[in-house]
């Protein structure tokens, strides 16, 4: 692929990584000479290194988790919590409710189930050129 002022911005950055192989490398060196505009960016660019310290909580004893909130299942919220359940965003014990709100209303069951079936998988992505 040629470099071009659309997409010099890639050409750059595997620049700085040092990933152009060199053929890639003279294309760039020419690219530069011929937009001076460019070639000033990359000249901008400057490494950065980033430095973790490590932070240590003296009272890590006395933290305490976020207790756990039930999850309360109701004719009008049934058709969200369905929509959690098959999305796996419910907790096991909110999963555990969900069940047990099902045994005691059977005539539900059915509208779960319709859910279950609603469930798409993506399909795979297309190359935009065909």
């Amino acid at each position: 692929m040629k470099i071009t002022r659309e997409n010099y911005e890639i050409y750059f950055v595997s620049f700085i990584d040092g990933t152009l192989s060199e053929e890639e490398l003279s294309e760039l060196k020419l690219f530069r000479s011929q937009n001076p505009d460019l070639s000033e960016i990359l000249e901008n660019y400057r490494p950065i290194s980033v430095k973790f310290k490590k932070i240590i909580y003296p009272r890590k004893d006395k933290l305490h988790a976020i207790p756990f909130k039930p999850i309360i299942i109701t004719e009008e919220n049934f058709d969200v919590v369905c929509l959690l359940k098959i999305k796996g965003e419910l907790t096991p014990a909110q999963d555990e409710e969900f069940e047990i709100y099902l045994k005691r209303h059977p005539e539900k069951q059915p509208d779960y189930l319709l859910y279950t079936q609603t469930k798409s998988i993506p399909e795979s992505p297309r190359n935009k050129e065909e």
